[in-house]
C-alpha cells in the first residue's frame, strides 16, 4: 500500500467512527492531578523521615553519661551542670578518683570522674547544703581527688543537732565521720584541704537555735583542723559573736559580715581564717584593715605563710594576691572581678574561678604572680556552664609546670519526661499524617477510575 492509499484508508475509517467530545479543561485537570500526586508523595516522604527521627532514633540511642577514655587521670576542659530533671541520686560513693566536685542550682552534689569524665549525682548523708553563700557550701574535694568532705547535720526530735564533717574515700566508698559539736550544734560553712592533702580545716558558727525549720541565731564562729585518717577535730573560737551574724531571710541562710569568710590549713597543721573583719592565725586573733569594700576570695598557705585572694566589692581595686593579714599585694590582671579560690598548684600558681556575684561566669583561670611585682591570669582554662556552683578541683591532677586539661565531649544526659512525650507525640502525628495522605491519594485515584 502506497502512502497515498494509506491516507485514504485512514480518512475512510475516521468518517465512520463515533464522535467523541473532549472537555476543554481536560489537560488542565490532568496537570492538577499530577501535581497533587507529586505533593502527596513528597509529604509522605517528609512524614516518614520525621517518624524515623522522632521515634526510631531515640529508641536506639544510648543515654548513659559516657565520655572518651583517657590514658591517665585528668581534669576536663569543660564542666557541665546536669539538667534539672535529673534527680536520681547515688548512695554508693565508690566512684573512683574525681577530677572535680560541685553542687547544682538545686544543691545536688555532683562528682566528675577523672579517668572517664562520668558524672555522678550523689546522696550525701546529712549534707547541710551549706553555707551562707553559694560558694561557701561546706563541701571540698581533696587535692588528689580521692576524698570528698562535706558538712553534715543530723535531724533530731529534740536537743541540738549532731553536726560535723563526713569524709568519703571515693575508691572504697567508706565514710569517716568527724563530729565537732559540743555544747551547741555547729553549722559548718567552709572546708579546705591543705596543699598536700594531709589536713582538713573547717569553719562554722555555733548555733543558739537550729532546727529543721531553719536558722534562728548564731553565736561565735569556731573552727579547727582534722589530720588525715583521724576521726576527731580540734575546736577553737576563731571570732566573737559580732564578727558575723546569722539569721534567716526568705527561708534561706544568710550571713552579715564585711570580708565574708575563708579558712586554710598549712601542710604542718597551722590554721588560718578570715571572718568578717577578724583574722585568725594559729591561735592568735587580730583585725583586718577597715576597708568597707574589702572581700576575701580564699586563703591558702605557701609554706608557713598565709596568702589570700582579695578584691573590692565595688570594683574600685583590681584583684590581688596578698600576704595575710596586711602584707604586700600583687595585683592580678584578670577578667574575674570577684575571684574565688579553687586550688593551689605551684609555689606561685592558683586556680581561680568566678564568684557568684562576678561579671564573668565563663570559667576557671590560672593565676601566676611574682611578689611584689604583680602577676597575670590566663584566659579561660576550664570552661564552666550555668548551674556549676561551689566548684572544687583535684589540683594534683594538673601539672604546675605544663598545666593541661583533657578534652571531653558534652555529656549525653538522659531525656526528660517532657521530651519523651514530645517525641512520642511527634511520631504519632507523623504516622497520622502519612495515613491521611495515603487516604487522600487512594480516594483521588478511585474518583478518576
Amino acid at each position: 500500500m502506497t502512502g497515498e492509499q494509506l491516507r485514504d484508508e485512514l480518512a475512510r475509517i475516521a468518517e465512520g467512527a463515533p464522535e467523541v467530545h473532549v472537555p476543554d479543561d481536560l489537560y488542565r485537570r490532568g496537570r492538577r492531578a499530577t501535581t497533587r500526586a507529586r505533593v502527596a508523595v513528597a509529604a509522605a516522604a517528609v512524614a516518614c523521615l520525621g517518624l524515623i527521627a522522632g521515634v526510631a532514633v531515640p529508641l536506639v540511642a544510648h543515654h548513659d553519661v559516657e565520655f572518651a577514655d583517657s590514658d591517665e587521670l585528668a581534669v576536663p576542659d569543660r564542666i557541665y551542670a546536669p539538667p534539672s530533671h535529673m534527680t536520681d541520686l547515688e548512695d554508693d560513693l565508690e566512684v573512683g578518683v574525681a577530677a572535680g566536685a560541685f553542687v547544682t542550682d538545686a544543691l545536688i552534689p555532683v562528682v566528675v570522674e577523672a579517668d572517664s569524665g562520668t558524672y555522678h549525682l550523689l546522696d550525701l548523708e546529712g549534707f547541710t547544703q551549706g553555707g551562707f553563700f553559694r560558694t561557701r557550701l561546706g563541701f571540698a574535694l581533696s587535692p588528689d581527688g580521692e576524698q570528698l568532705a562535706w558538712a553534715y547535720a543530723d535531724d533530731v526530735e529534740s536537743g541540738h543537732r549532731p553536726s560535723g564533717i563526713r569524709v568519703a574515700d571515693l575508691s572504697t566508698g567508706r565514710v569517716r565521720e568527724i563530729r565537732v559539736d559540743q555544747d551547741r550544734a555547729v553549722l559548718i560553712h567552709d572546708l579546705a584541704w591543705s596543699t598536700q592533702g594531709g589536713w582538713l580545716a573547717w569553719l562554722g558558727v555555733e548555733m543558739e537555735q537550729w532546727d529543721t525549720d531553719g536558722v534562728s541565731s548564731g553565736k561565735r564562729t569556731v573552727g579547727g583542723i582534722v589530720r588525715e585518717g583521724q576521726s576527731s577535730a580540734t575546736y577553737q573560737v576563731v571570732a566573737g559573736r559580732n564578727a558575723n551574724r546569722v539569721f534567716e531571710q526568705d527561708g534561706g541562710q544568710t550571713i552579715d559580715g564585711g570580708a565574708t569568710s575563708a579558712v586554710a590549713v598549712s601542710d604542718t597543721g597551722k590554721l588560718a581564717a578570715v571572718v568578717g573583719w577578724s583574722f585568725f592565725l594559729n591561735g592568735v586573733r587580730g583585725r583586718l584593715e577597715q576597708d568597707p569594700s574589702l572581700r576575701i576570695g580564699g586563703l591558702w598557705f605557701l609554706g608557713e605563710k598565709p596568702f589570700g585572694l582579695t578584691y573590692s566589692a565595688d570594683g574600685s581595686d583590681v584583684p590581688a594576691v596578698r600576704v595575710m593579714p596586711d602584707g604586700r599585694s600583687s595585683p592580678i590582671r584578670s577578667t574575674l572581678d570577684q575571684p574565688d579560690l579553687l586550688g593551689a598548684l605551684g609555689p606561685r600558681q592558683v586556680l581561680v574561678g568566678p564568684g557568684d556575684d562576678g561579671d564573668d561566669p565563663s570559667g576557671v583561670q590560672l593565676w601566676t604572680w611574682n611578689a611584689p611585682g604583680g602577676g597575670h591570669a590566663t584566659g579561660t582554662f576550664i570552661r564552666l556552664y550555668d548551674g556549676v556552683l561551689g566548684l572544687t578541683l583535684a589540683s594534683d591532677l594538673i601539672d604546675p609546670v605544663q598545666p593541661q586539661v583533657v578534652a571531653r565531649p558534652r555529656p549525653d544526659w538522659p531525656w526528660s519526661t517532657d521530651r519523651w512525650w514530645w517525641t512520642i507525640g511527634g511520631g504519632a502525628a507523623s504516622t497520622a499524617a502519612i495515613g491521611l495522605i495515603v487516604l487522600i491519594v487512594v480516594r483521588a485515584r478511585a474518583v478518576r477510575g
